[in-house]
């Protein structure tokens, strides 16, 4: 019994020390964009809300700014 409880201990010793030393956030300065070098490029679309009235009744559809195309059909406000 003494055997286990001191390789338990020594296994969680072990596991918290190891962990200790990996970082969570990237702090390496390799990575970091600079503005003098490098832009950075969204890879994600911007879609937007447009809004139009015909005869006093309001329509929506969304619009894909990125690609500049509409997305889907007008639907009634």
């Amino acid at each position: 019994m003494k055997n286990k409880w001191r390789s338990i201990m020594f296994a969680a010793l072990f596991s918290i020390i190891a962990f200790s030393y990996i970082p969570l956030s990237p702090t390496n300065t390799a990575y970091a964009a600079t503005s003098d070098s490098e832009t950075v490029m969204p890879l994600s679309d911007r879609i937007i809300w447009r809004y139009k009235t015909i005869n006093g009744v309001l329509y929506k559809r969304l619009y894909n700014v990125t690609k500049q195309q509409w997305v889907g059909n007008w639907i009634k406000f």
